[in-house]
C-alpha cells in the first residue's frame, strides 16, 4: 500500500498577472520541497482565478429576473446567483 501525504504549500498572495508556476515553485523552494516523479500537485481554482484576474466586484453585478427568482428559492444573495448563472452551462436541481 502506498502512503499518501498531504502537504500544504504556503505562497505569496497571488495577484492578477502572476505566473502561477513561478509562485508555486517559489513556495516549494521556501518549504524545502521538491516535486518528484509520481507526485500529484493540487491547485485551488481560486489561485488560478486570482492569477487570471477573474475578480468581480459584487456591487457591480445586476441580477436578472431569473437570478432573483432562484435566489428566493435557495435563499442566496441574488448577485451570487446571477454570477452562478453567468458561469454555468447547466443548472441542476
Amino acid at each position: 500500500m502506498k502512503l499518501v501525504e498531504l502537504r500544504p504549500i504556503k505562497t505569496k498572495i497571488i495577484a492578477p498577472g502572476d505566473n502561477l508556476t513561478d509562485v508555486i515553485l517559489e513556495g516549494l523552494r521556501e518549504e524545502g520541497l521538491k516535486l518528484t516523479d509520481g507526485d500529484v500537485l493540487l491547485i485551488a481554482s481560486k489561485a488560478v482565478s486570482a492569477a487570471e484576474g477573474m475578480f468581480i466586484k459584487l456591487s457591480d453585478v445586476s441580477p436578472s429576473l431569473e437570478a432573483k427568482r432562484l435566489a428566493k428559492e435557495v435563499t442566496l444573495d441574488e448577485r451570487h446567483v446571477e454570477l452562478i448563472l453567468r458561469h454555468s452551462e447547466k443548472i441542476y436541481g
